[in-house]
């Protein structure tokens, strides 16, 4: 019996104990589970909220706390009132290349004419006279007047510009970060991203880059792949890298014109899923003039395209697509782009895969991301009132190589595999343009498919028919009889209006 006594004492005990602590417990805090999960909700709204007011208190917003809602309206043309993005007091300074417009003269010795040569060899541009232009200098303003006038919205994304380089010349690479920082307004501008991608030269490897961007205190951050993975890895990486809400694109030798941004990213508050790119003008790799894009229609407004080679094309700005637009110059549709220089929102291009991790270097990865785009429910939109200068390649340039790591023609692979994946019904006309592309094994697409599946994307037949509806016009599914006759015409048409001269040799085939 004492046995018992104990124990019946013992729980009493206990059960005063939990009792009271229990009753200092509901004291301190009387909240039930759900209650106390709703307080947790409460502090992670909080907290969001608190960090959307440290980045506007930095004048920085992203792009998914921004009400849509408060782009209705914009832009507005103006045309009596100057733009409110508009840069005040433009004055463009005296100086070697300033503005664009005059070509910088060097003395014509045998000794510099080397240097020019050897310059052009090993980077693709002058370099001699480039070193000779200041990094900061104006660029040129090639936008139609009508720009000038537009109001936009107050509230704006700030923007992760990337830049993906391989042994480039150092004062083309680094006036191109120049010119982003210094004709972006601050709050528009996150970073700028800079993924080295395996180069080797001493200026690019040896810390003077490192030493250069330090002036920029953390704004411009630099990355380098541990090998060369190309141009197309390279800037999935960059994505990776980059914390902005929206992605800005361009090619290591460009120069940005007055009020670029601004026009670019705009269209991207009304629908994250727009696709936005710029009017590429040249810059030209020996005098560095800037001169306005040239072909398409009479404002030299062009679409993207590509024939059934899959070689890239530009077609004019038609009467269906410019019923469209609300003024003359404002953004228009286009089938496809070219791929060096486009703004994506950060969201929609991580939902969309980034790109195929299966394509190599270069070649193909501007149609794979347009037709996801487009199939995959975005818009892509070329955007007349952002203009950016862009330095081609010169004749003699001996080139980059390739990876000892990549085998074959990793050219005609890409292409397959963008068609494959994409063309549907319509992967015929390729191969009937490139029957040995039928023995060319695009590797694994499990996952690429998976993709346009997970995403319920459109097929190429509605992309076709709703988008690059006139494509068949310039350039019929079947070829033509006269093949040879109809290679010739082509070559003179684009070498009139391509991007780049080389194009022009390219679309032959008689």
């Amino acid at each position: 019996m004492r046995t018992v006594r104990i124990h019946v004492k013992s729980v009493i005990k206990l059960a005063v104990i939990f009792g009271c602590f229990g009753g200092i417990m509901f004291a301190m805090w009387p909240k039930t589970t759900e209650e106390f999960i709703r307080e947790t909700e409460n502090s992670y709204k909080n907290l969001k909220q608190r960090a959307f007011e440290i980045a506007a208190s930095d004048g920085k917003l992203r792009l998914e706390d921004i009400d849509p809602n408060s782009a209705n309206g914009f832009p507005k043309l103006t045309k009596d009132e100057i733009g409110n993005y508009e840069p005040k007091d433009w004055k463009v300074p005296a100086g070697p290349g300033e503005g664009g417009v005059e070509p910088l003269k060097l003395d014509d010795s045998t000794e510099m004419q080397k240097k020019q040569k050897d310059a052009i060899n090993e980077y693709g541009f002058n370099m001699v006279a480039s070193d000779a232009i200041s990094l900061d200098r104006y660029p040129a303003d090639l936008r139609h007047e009508e720009c000038k006038h537009y109001q936009y919205p107050e509230s704006l994304p700030a923007s992760s510009v990337i830049f993906v380089f391989h042994n480039e010349g150092w004062s083309t690479l680094v006036r191109s970060i120049h010119s982003v920082i210094n004709y972006t307004p601050p709050e528009l501008l996150e970073e700028v991203v800079l993924i080295d991608d395996g180069s080797n030269k001493e200026h690019i490897t040896g810390g003077r880059l490192e030493e250069h961007i330090k002036q920029w205190n953390g704004l411009v951050k630099l990355y380098r792949n541990d090998r060369r993975e190309g141009l197309i890895r390279a800037r999935s990486i960059g994505a990776r890298k980059a914390v902005g809400s929206v992605l800005i694109y361009l090619d290591a030798h460009c120069e940005v014109e007055p009020n670029w941004i601004v026009p670019l990213v705009e269209p991207m508050v009304h629908d994250y899923r727009i696709c936005t790119v710029p009017m590429v003008d040249a810059i030209d790799g020996a005098t560095y003039v800037f001169t306005p894009q040239a072909g398409g229609d009479e404002n030299n407004f062009a679409r993207g395209a590509w024939d059934w080679d899959l070689l890239w094309k530009r077609i004019p700005l038609n009467d269906r697509e410019r019923a469209r637009q609300e003024h003359m110059t404002s953004p228009y549709r286009s089938p496809a782009m070219a791929g060096g220089l486009f703004a994506i929102s950060r969201k929609f291009f991580f939902e969309l895969g980034l790109y195929d991790e299966g394509l190599d270097i270069w070649g193909g990865e501007n149609f794979e991301i347009s037709y996801k785009i487009w199939m995959c429910h975005g818009q892509m939109l070329f955007v007349p009132c952002s203009r950016v200068g862009h330095i081609y390649r010169m004749k003699g340039w001996r080139g980059n190589g390739t990876p000892s790591y990549v085998k074959g023609n990793f050219v005609d692979r890409n292409y397959v595999r963008v068609v494959e994946v994409w063309w549907d019904e319509y992967s015929k006309y390729f191969y009937e343009r490139k029957p040995n592309a039928k023995h060319v094994d695009p590797g694994d697409l499990t996952e690429v498919k998976a993709v346009r599946e997970r995403l319920q994307c459109k097929s190429f037949d509605w992309f076709m028919k709703e988008i690059g509806y006139d494509l068949p016009k310039h350039f019929p599914l079947v070829e033509p009889s006269n093949a040879a006759l109809y290679s010739f015409t082509r070559v003179i048409f684009y070498k009139a209006c391509s991007l780049t001269p080389s194009v022009a040799f390219k679309v032959t085939r008689a």
